[in-house]
């Protein structure tokens, strides 16, 4: 970002011999150099979450386990559960 500004600098502050900060800069540079960087930034957001979305893996149901609840013994479909493990 420091770089947009250093060569959109059209006028240095100069104190005998040593380079100071800026005076005046390039307002229509400086506002293209801020939307090519804007621009650029949403570009390799928006690549990374192609590449999230082509690469995702929904999680899958390896085994599934019983539980019985209310303490019966015999296993009927309102008093058992299934719950799946995953692998992340």
């Amino acid at each position: 970002m420091g770089v947009i500004f250093d060569r959109t600098c059209m006028l240095w502050r100069d104190n005998c011999g040593t380079p100071g900060n800026c005076i005046f800069y390039d307002n229509a540079q400086l506002s293209f150099g801020f939307l090519f960087l804007c621009v650029g930034v949403s570009g390799v957001s928006l690549a990374a979450m192609i590449v999230a979305a082509v690469c995702y893996r929904a999680p899958t149901a390896i085994d599934s386990v019983v539980i019985k609840v209310n303490g019966g013994s015999e296993a009927t479909e309102l008093s058992q559960r299934t719950v799946f493990q995953t692998h992340f």
